[in-house]
C-alpha cells in the first residue's frame, strides 16, 4: 500500500492529499493539520472539497501522532514558508527515506538542505489557487499544472518519477522540469504584483489589472523590476503551461493598454474570471496571522541584495503587508491609496 503524508494539510495539502485519497482509495494519506482545520478534519472524519467536479466529501485521516508519519512513500510539505523550519524540527525523525516533495510559496531548498539530503527532497511550483472556504473544506479557485524537480545537476529521476505517479492520482495536472528554480521565481515573480492587490483587498485579474492606473503604476513596475533582479541574479526563467507565465503576462498588461484589443481582453476577462483569487496573504491578515510577504515580494529583495542591485517597488509591497499585519482592527488600504504610494516611490526614484 502506497502512504502519503501531508505535512501542513491547510489549502493546498488538504486539496492535493483529499484528492489523491478520493481517485485512489487504496492510498493511506495522513494529514498532519492543527488549528480549527485540522479539528474539523478529525471531528468528521472527512475533508470536503469543492471543485469543477462539484462537491466531494472524502474519508481522511488526521495525525493525531507523528509516529503515523512513519513508513511514508511520499510527504507533501505544504506548510507556510516561514513555518518551515519548526515543522521540519517536529517531523525530522519520522521521515526516513521517504522523498519529500516541498509545494510551498518562495523557495525553500536553502532551509531544506538543512535537515535533509538534497537527493531526498524535490521542490516545485503550483499554479493551482485554494482557498480553505471553513474548517473542513477547501476550495479549488483557479487551476493550472503544478511543476516539480530536483535542486541538484544530477537529479534522482527514480525519485521523481514515483513522486509523480503519486501525485498525479490526484487528477491534477504535474509535470517535472529540469530548471525547476527557473520554474519557482517565475512563479514567484507573477505573484509579486497578486500580493500587491490584496493591500487594498482587491480582484487581482477584474479589478486590479484591468484599472489602467493600478495596472501602470503597480503592476508594471512591480513585474519589470523582478525581470531585471533576476537577470541580475542570472536566473534562467522557464515559460510555463497556462496564463501563470511572468512573460505572458507581462505581455498581456501591455495589451490592455491598446484600445479596442484591450477592451475585448478586459471582457473576457470579466466574463471567465468569476471567481475572485484568495491570496494566502490576504487570508493571513483577515486571520490575524503571519504572512508570507517575506518569501515572495521579499525573495525578490534579498535576491536584489545578494546580487548588488535593488527592488525598491517589491519592498514598498513587504512594508506595506507588515504594515497591515500590525493594524488592529485590520483595514486595507484603498486601491487609490495604493496607487499613490507606488507614484511617489516611483516620483522619488526619477
Amino acid at each position: 500500500m502506497t502512504k502519503v503524508g501531508i505535512l501542513g494539510a491547510g489549502a493546498i495539502g488538504s486539496l492535493v492529499g483529499g484528492l489523491i485519497q478520493t481517485h485512489d482509495p487504496e492510498v493511506e494519506v495522513v494529514m498532519l493539520s492543527r488549528g480549527e482545520h485540522g479539528r474539523m478534519m478529525e471531528q468528521r472524519g472527512t475533508i470536503v472539497l469543492h471543485g469543477p467536479w462539484g462537491t466531494r466529501e472524502t474519508p481522511v485521516t488526521v495525525c493525531t501522532d507523528l509516529e503515523q508519519l512513519r513508513d511514508c512513500d511520499l510527504h507533501i510539505l505544504t506548510v507556510k514558508s516561514q513555518d518551515t523550519v519548526e515543522t521540519l524540527e517536529r517531523v525530522g525523525p519520522y521521515l526516513g527515506d521517504a522523498t519529500i516533495v516541498s509545494l510551498q510559496n518562495g523557495t525553500n531548498q536553502t532551509v531544506l538542505r538543512k535537515f535533509l539530503p538534497a537527493e531526498q527532497f524535490l521542490v516545485g511550483m503550483t499554479a493551482i489557487n485554494v482557498a480553505l472556504v471553513e474548517p473542513g473544506t477547501v476550495s479549488l479557485q483557479l487551476d493550472g499544472v503544478t511543476m516539480i524537480g530536483s535542486t541538484l545537476s544530477d537529479p534522482p529521476q527514480d525519485r521523481i518519477e514515483k513522486a509523480l505517479q503519486i501525485l498525479r492520482k490526484s487528477g491534477l495536472a504535474f509535470k517535472s522540469h529540469e530548471n525547476i528554480v527557473g520554474v519557482q521565481l517565475n512563479k514567484v515573480s507573477i505573484n509579486c504584483p497578486g500580493y500587491a492587490s490584496v493591500l487594498s483587498q482587491s480582484s487581482f485579474l477584474t479589478e486590479c489589472i484591468l484599472d489602467r492606473s493600478w495596472r501602470n503604476e503597480v503592476a508594471k513596475p512591480l513585474l519589470d523590476e523582478c525581470f531585471a533582479v533576476l537577470k541580475a541574479a542570472g536566473v534562467n526563467l522557464v515559460r510555463v503551461p497556462g496564463p501563470s507565465d511572468i512573460k505572458r503576462f507581462r505581455s498581456l498588461l501591455n495589451l490592455l493598454d491598446v484600445p479596442l484589443l484591450g477592451w475585448i481582453a478586459a471582457t473576457v476577462i470579466r466574463i471567465t474570471k468569476r471567481k475572485r483569487i484568495v491570496y494566502s496573504v490576504e487570508q493571513d491578515l483577515i486571520r490575524r496571522k503571519p504572512t508570507e510577504i517575506d518569501y515572495v515580494n521579499g525573495e525578490i529583495v534579498r535576491l536584489a541584495k545578494e546580487h548588488g542591485t535593488e527592488a525598491p517597488f517589491n519592498e514598498l509591497v513587504v512594508e506595506m503587508v507588515h504594515q497591515l499585519e500590525q493594524r488592529d482592527p485590520l483595514k486595507f488600504f484603498s486601491m487609490d491609496e495604493v496607487v499613490e504610494r507606488f507614484r511617489q516611490l516611483r516620483a522619488s526614484l526619477s
